[in-house]
């Protein structure tokens, strides 16, 4: 049986210290990506049912999006 090699630990510190970052990162949009889940959730079924109405909003699309969707309403 092999003995499992491991780097020194001036090494595992200084990893440690870069990919805590991202693992922080990753935590926080898991997080985000929960709430907006279950707002999408809460939400979906009032707009499907009409007891939300979106007409008084003030809808922005993106530029490109804009585009597309004023080709489809003349459609």
């Amino acid at each position: 049986m092999t003995k499992t090699q491991f780097p020194p630990n001036g090494i595992q510190k200084h990893f440690a210290e870069i990919v805590r970052p991202f693992f922080n990162e990753i935590q926080i949009l898991s997080q985000q990506l929960g709430f907006l889940a279950k707002t999408r959730d809460l939400l979906l079924p009032r707009l499907i049912s009409g007891k939300l109405s979106v007409a008084d909003l003030d809808i922005q699309f993106p530029p490109g999006m804009d585009a597309e969707v004023k080709l489809k309403a003349n459609a």
